[in-house]
């Protein structure tokens, strides 16, 4: 973001609300996670963890044919990754992820804290 350029993304962890689709960047679905449905790791065994790297060497293909679409349309449509890549930048620069917002997020942080 702080280069002033979009993101492609999987929509794991908090990726999706820091991208926003079509935003600052791209976000696509990912294949596989770590964790199940209750967010807890799924792999605890040695058996487990071999299919878990596996499955990330040998991504199917339809995540590799979403991947390149989005890659494609970063390539090939300038006007939505120009605004996307200003979007990243002000993101960091005055907007959600800046360091005045952060500063801001803390203050209330401590202040409701020592309430």
């Amino acid at each position: 973001f702080s280069f002033g350029l979009p993101v492609i993304s999987t929509d794991g962890y908090s990726a999706p609300e820091l991208v926003e689709d079509g935003v600052r960047g791209y976000v696509v679905k990912n294949y596989l996670s770590l964790f199940d449905e209750k967010f807890l790791p799924w792999v605890r065994t040695k058996d487990e963890a071999h299919q878990f790297y596996n499955a990330l060497i040998h991504p199917p293909q339809d995540y590799i044919d979403r991947l390149a679409r989005r890659i494609g349309q970063l390539i090939e449509e300038r006007e939505p990754r120009l605004a996307m890549g200003e979007n990243a930048y002000e993101s960091v620069t005055k907007g959600m992820f800046s360091p005045n917002r952060r500063r801001e997020c803390m203050k209330e942080v401590y202040t409701q804290a020592l309430l």
